[in-house]
C-alpha cells in the first residue's frame, strides 16, 4: 500500500516536471536562465544623460506649446486686422480704379472739345478768308446776267446766275437766281443740268412766283429727254396744288402735248 502511494506521488512529480518543460522557450540559453547581472555606474551615467536629453525635448515642447497658445489669440487678432486692412485695401483699389476711369472720361471729353474747337476754328478761318477773297454780290452783276440772257448769251448768264448763288445773295432774290440758272441751261439744251436748281425751287420755294413755272420748266425739260412719264408726274403734282388759272390752262396744254392724245383737264 505505501509503495502503491509511493509510487503515485513519484508518477506525479514526473507528470509535473514534464508539463514545465514544455512551458519554457527553447531559444533562451538554459544557462541564462537565472542569471542577473547587476547594472554598472556607466550604466546608470548613460541612462542619466538620456533621461536629461529627453526631458529638455519635453522642456522644449511644453515651451513651444506655451507659445503656441499666447500666440494662437494674436494670430486671430493680426487675421482680424488683416481682414480690415484688406477691405480697405480693396475700397482704395476700387476708388482708384473709378477715379482712373474718370479720368480717362474727362480726357476723352477735353480732347473732344478741343477737336470740335480746332474743326471750328478752321471754319471759322475759311470763312473768314472767303469774305475776305471771294468776290461780293453786287446788283451789278444781277442785273448784268439777265442782259446776257435777253441777249441770248446763255453760257455768260448762266455762269452769273451760278457764281451769284455762292455769293450770299439777297433772301428774297434766290429762287429769281435759280430760275434764271435753269432758264439759261434750258436755253442750251442742258437738260440734265436744269433738274437741280428748278427742283430745288420746288422743293424749298413752295411760296414763290416760280413754283408753278418750274413745274412746267421741269416737265418740258423731262419731255425733250423723252422721258414723259417723268413729265406727267411733275405736272400733275403742280395740278393738285390748285394753281391759278393761267397756270393751270398752261400746265393742261402741256399735258395734252405730252400725252399727245386728247385735252387733258382736271376739275
Amino acid at each position: 500500500m505505501i509503495k502503491n502511494i509511493t509510487l503515485i506521488i513519484v508518477s506525479l512529480f514526473l507528470y509535473s516536471c514534464g508539463l514545465n518543460s514544455q512551458r519554457i522557450d527553447a531559444s533562451i540559453n538554459p544557462a541564462d536562465r537565472h542569471i542577473w547581472v547587476p547594472k554598472d555606474s556607466d550604466d546608470f551615467e548613460k541612462q542619466r544623460l538620456i533621461q536629461t536629453h529627453l526631458d529638455g525635448i519635453t522642456k522644449e515642447i511644453e515651451t513651444l506649446f506655451f507659445n503656441l497658445e499666447m500666440i494662437t489669440p494674436i494670430e486671430a487678432n493680426v487675421r482680424e486686422s488683416a481682414k480690415g486692412v484688406i477691405s480697405k485695401i480693396e475700397a482704395m483699389k476700387s476708388d482708384r480704379n473709378n477715379q482712373i476711369s474718370n479720368e480717362k472720361k474727362r480726357v476723352d471729353y477735353l480732347n473732344k472739345e478741343l477737336t470740335d474747337i480746332r474743326t471750328n476754328s478752321k471754319e471759322i478761318n475759311t470763312e473768314v478768308v472767303n469774305m475776305y477773297l471771294s468776290p461780293v454780290f453786287t446788283r451789278d452783276e444781277y442785273i448784268n446776267a439777265f442782259y446776257y440772257f435777253k441777249k441770248g448769251a446763255y453760257r455768260k448768264s448762266a455762269a452769273l446766275f451760278k457764281n451769284m448763288l455762292r455769293l450770299n445773295p439777297p433772301q428774297p432774290l434766290i429762287d429769281n437766281l435759280l430760275f434764271g440758272l435753269g432758264m439759261s441751261y434750258y436755253k442750251m439744251n442742258n437738260f440734265s443740268k436744269i433738274i437741280k436748281p428748278f427742283s430745288r425751287i420746288i422743293k424749298r420755294y413752295p411760296n414763290s412766283d416760280k413754283w408753278y413755272m418750274s413745274h412746267v420748266m421741269l416737265a418740258l425739260g423731262h419731255e425733250k429727254k423723252g422721258e414723259k412719264s417723268q413729265a406727267l408726274y411733275i405736272l400733275e403734282q403742280a395740278v393738285k396744288n390748285d394753281p391759278p388759272y393761267f397756270f393751270r390752262s398752261v400746265i393742261n396744254k402741256l399735258i395734252n402735248i405730252v400725252q399727245d392724245g386728247p385735252i387733258y383737264t382736271v376739275n
